[in-house]
């Protein structure tokens, strides 16, 4: 119902981890809303995988423009803005819409930067944020890693997408943790990669991020910072308007 991201937020909150408040539109959503539309998710699915390729992109592109396009039902929306109150989110609070597949952040793939997260989302712009979450499980680029990832036994279905919507954050720095070495494998290795502000470059692979590796061991007395490798970082210039002066 809720998808792989928000099953491990949930996870984490369990475990007292912080987490800031939200909600997840679940599954059920997304297939009552694009089978009113008359898109038959288990047979499109189908018709997809058994395409040929050139066939098959032309056929992920109509779904997704298809569900980009379609009018967010009112009901829904007028019940997301009022659990939204209830968690005391201000209606001017900018929010980050985030995906939240059957199939992301499994055990086999993580589906890492393929779906769709909006960041910076106003109450008004909610439902289109929305839409292209949804769209976004349609994509050539998630259909091939899908392909490639999942197991020729696994289910031919149909992957469903729940969406995360939370309060946007205004961190001065963020980034990704591996609790173990990505590359080499190393159990006693985690390897953290950061940037300034949010996270969403990173996960894009628009900016090369710092690096950092600490080796751990049984207590956390004994773990040690191995490698720190900080990368490069344009410089913006900001004009300053005319007649503004220095304030104490």
């Amino acid at each position: 119902l809720v998808g792989g991201k928000a099953a491990g937020l949930g996870l984490l909150i369990r475990n007292n981890f912080h987490v800031p408040p939200g909600m997840c539109l679940t599954t059920q959503a997304y297939k009552e809303t694009l089978q009113a539309a008359g898109l038959d998710l288990p047979k499109q699915w189908t018709h997809i995988r058994r395409a040929a390729e050139p066939a098959r992109g032309q056929m992920l592109d109509d779904c997704r423009r298809l569900i980009a396009s379609l009018t967010f039902p009112q009901t829904l929306l007028d019940l997301l803005n009022r659990e939204l109150n209830c968690l005391g989110i201000e209606p001017a609070t900018l929010l980050a819409v985030r995906s939240s597949a059957t199939d992301e952040d499994a055990t086999e793939a993580t589906f890492g930067g393929q779906y769709r997260t909006v960041l910076g989302v106003s109450r008004d712009s909610m439902a289109s944020a929305i839409l292209d979450c949804w769209a976004s499980l349609w994509t050539h680029t998630a259909f091939a890693y899908r392909s490639r990832m999942t197991k020729a036994s696994s289910p031919p279905t149909a992957p469903t997408m729940a969406v995360i919507i939370q309060p946007l954050l205004a961190p001065r720095a963020a980034g990704v943790a591996y609790s173990l070495h990505p590359v080499t494998g190393q159990g006693n290795q985690v390897v953290i990669n950061a940037v300034f502000g949010l996270a969403e470059p990173l996960m894009s692979g628009s900016v090369t991020p710092d690096q950092y590796v600490v080796e751990t061991g049984e207590e956390p007395s004994t773990w040690s910072l191995i490698q720190r490798d900080i990368a490069e970082k344009a410089a913006i210039k900001v004009a300053r308007p005319s007649g503004l002066t220095d304030q104490p």
